[in-house]
């Protein structure tokens, strides 16, 4: 005898089976049993938190992006999740052996940079509705940000 249970969701979705039990094989007709299972919710928001909570602490970083005379410290996965530009370029400073470091020459606004973290880290969301730089340049340097490092949603709220 055997067991197979059969695990979908509400609407007979993603159907796998699985023999849990299986007695001889004498028997040939198996039991049928079939489980709905509500649908399962990701816990992304929980890894989400945690890095945004290093990011604010300042821990565990492990890149360091330059602008001007400010270093600013971030963690390769969050910006290579978030940017590919990013990526490959941390990926190739890392096969030459080089510090994971970018430097932003291009870039004369700090400001603009924390900016761009804050919204790569998904930071203080309700805060972007206020969203008001000091200067013009400022929010030039944002878009030309936005615009380096393909972050679409960060051109839509500059």
């Amino acid at each position: 005898m055997s067991i197979v249970v059969r695990m979908v969701d509400q609407d007979n979705n993603n159907s796998s089976s699985k023999t849990f039990f299986q007695a001889s094989e004498s028997v040939k007709n198996g039991i049928p049993l079939t489980i709905k299972l509500p649908p399962i919710k990701a816990e992304a928001g929980l890894l989400g938190e945690c890095m945004r909570e290093l990011y604010r602490r300042r821990e565990f970083t492990d890149a360091q992006i330059l602008c001007e005379e400010k270093s600013f410290s971030a963690h390769c996965a969050v910006l290579a999740a978030e940017s590919e530009v990013f990526k490959d370029e941390l990926l190739s400073g890392a096969a030459g052996g080089g510090a994971r470091e970018i430097r932003l020459t291009d870039i004369s606004n700090p400001e603009a940079v924390g900016f761009m973290l804050d919204y790569m880290y998904g930071l203080d969301e309700g805060s972007w509705q206020a969203y008001n730089p000091r200067t013009q340049e400022i929010n030039k340097d944002v878009l030309r940000l936005a615009q380096r490092f393909r972050l679409p949603g960060l051109t839509d709220r500059a």
